[in-house]
């Protein structure tokens, strides 16, 4: 939305032109990863789901597997970009 809004000159500012232009760079890629990564999650939701691998007794433990991996996916997708 920062840089819809046309906040991308500040943002060029703020983190410099050669930042700027690999962040402008890879963001079709970043898009593309994290759409893939959407489709694929919600595809083994539904199976896991759909063949008694999550019940309502391990729910919040399945929740809490997959929620730590979401956020080390993202430190380390954060750390590489």
């Amino acid at each position: 939305l920062f840089l819809i809004s046309g906040g991308s000159g500040q943002l060029c500012a703020l983190i410099g032109r050669a930042k700027y232009t690999s962040l402008i760079a890879l963001l079709p890629i970043i898009s593309a990863i994290s759409g893939n990564v959407g489709l694929q999650a919600s595809t083994l939701t539904t199976r896991a789901i759909s063949h008694g691998h999550v019940r309502v007794a391990n729910y919040a433990g399945w929740l809490r597997k997959e929620c730590m991996s979401a956020v080390y996916l993202g430190i380390m997708v954060g750390v590489v970009v």
